[in-house]
């Protein structure tokens, strides 16, 4: 195997890889606008938490095989870049870290009232607290779907063209196999 194919055939590995993320992420911010989903749904944070996770994995790299080139992070239009840039930014700061200045830890003294968004308010007959962090909200989703189905669709283009110049299906065999390189 010349060196070229084996560069070709770790970037088409680390393509299908993070197309198989973009599109799980896909999928959870896709349930979260099919069920209409509120912050004040337990299944939102999950799904959000999730998708958040999956869709950062390409670009923060691994220790194997590092992160995507930066290519992949270069969008069209703002929204695209914007929906991008919080998605990496909410994965480092609350998701996947609990940064001291993001993440708070809330103490409610007896007598207080607390608000949980889309809920009533609650007072506390003792001492009590919550963990306060900045979420995701709704609105927003439409633009990850949006950023999931741009970056998909363009490494779906990069993985057809990269398979047909990698692989001469005449001489592979007949079943499935793992990619070697």
């Amino acid at each position: 195997m010349t060196h070229s194919s084996r560069k070709e055939k770790l970037t088409f590995y680390k393509l299908a890889v993070a197309h198989a993320d973009i599109e799980s992420a896909l999928a959870g911010f896709r349930q979260i606008v099919e069920r209409s989903l509120d912050f004040g749904d337990p299944m939102f944070r999950t799904l959000v938490f999730g998708s958040i996770v999956s869709y950062a994995k390409p670009f923060v790299g691994n220790k194997m095989y590092g992160k995507l080139s930066a290519h992949w992070e270069r969008f069209p239009t703002q929204p695209l870049r914007q929906a991008h840039k919080e998605l990496i930014d909410l994965r480092n700061k609350i998701v996947a870290h609990n940064d001291w200045e993001d993440v708070k830890v809330v103490l409610i003294p007896p007598g207080s009232q607390f608000i949980v968004e889309g809920h009533e308010p609650i007072e506390v007959d003792e001492m009590w607290f919550a963990v306060r962090a900045p979420g995701v909200h709704e609105s927003r989703i439409g633009d990850y779907v949006s950023v999931c189905e741009f970056i998909e669709l363009a490494m779906l283009e990069k993985l057809g063209a990269l398979k047909d110049t990698l692989f001469d299906a005449s001489t592979l065999p007949r079943g499935p196999f793992d990619l070697e390189f």
